[in-house]
């Protein structure tokens, strides 16, 4: 559990971070670092974009350690380096909320568009593996970033078909489009990071991860479990909807 509530706490904290995250689409000028980000999607690449405001010793040693690590990941990831007085990357700064932001500070984003990383002041080389997450993290992050619930299955190979729980939150009126449904391979070892992170190496049939955003872990759950035990358990903690009198949190 201490993996699942580290990973939980990390969502969180990024999820702050792009809290008013506008689509990429509404930039309206490409400017270069978008033009990388736009790059890197194409490529499956992450971005790690250093924000600064003085070219001062803190921010010569990050950008020192984003050079070294990129070198030896440059099929993997790209950087970008943005001052953040920089009138040509005004749309970029606005688009990370990062202005008012303590600087320097690098953000890792996703192939998906997705925060996967937040690192004020200091980046060391362990920091570029923390914000590649897998691919079905990603699609996570994504999807409580744009106020989500997420309900993770992870499959064992062979698998056709979800729980009927899957099924039935979805035919919810109340959930039915505020529920991303990601699932991943158990036995891909792209995702063998993920699950580690949640615990699941274990697991021999079908499970679910129930998260809302920013990054509350609700609970895993087996096959068997219903909707309704886990429509409990979300109003349970609060995160059933934004409106204060939903009777599904009481």
């Amino acid at each position: 559990m201490r993996h699942v509530m580290t990973l939980t706490l990390a969502i969180a904290a990024i999820a702050a971070a792009c809290k008013h995250l506008p689509a990429a689409n509404n930039l309206p000028v490409a400017s270069k670092t978008q033009q990388l980000l736009d790059q890197c999607a194409s490529q499956e690449k992450f971005t790690f974009i250093l924000f600064y405001r003085e070219n001062d010793t803190k921010t010569q040693q990050v950008a020192n350690a984003l050079n070294a690590g990129i070198a030896q990941r440059k099929d993997r990831a790209a950087i970008s380096f943005v001052n953040a007085k920089d009138p040509q990357e005004a749309a970029i700064v606005e688009k990370f909320g990062v202005s008012r932001s303590p600087m320097p500070l690098t953000i890792a984003v996703a192939p998906n568009g997705a925060i996967t990383g937040v690192f004020p002041q200091t980046f060391q080389d362990a920091s570029f593996e923390q914000g590649m997450v897998t691919p079905a993290m990603s699609r996570c992050m994504k999807s409580m970033q744009q106020n989500h619930l997420v309900l993770l299955c992870a499959c064992p190979n062979g698998t056709t078909a979800f729980p009927k729980a899957v099924a039935d939150l979805k035919a919810d009126p109340h959930y039915a489009n505020r529920i991303a449904v990601v699932a991943f391979n158990i036995s891909d070892p792209a995702e063998a990071r993920l699950l580690k992170q949640m615990e699941l190496e274990n697991t021999n049939s079908t499970t679910m991860v129930f998260m809302a955003p920013p990054g509350v872990t609700i609970g895993k759950y087996a096959a068997s479990a219903t909707a309704q035990q886990m429509a409990r358990d979300l109003a349970k903690a609060g995160k059933c909807c934004d409106n204060p009198n939903c009777p599904h949190n009481h």
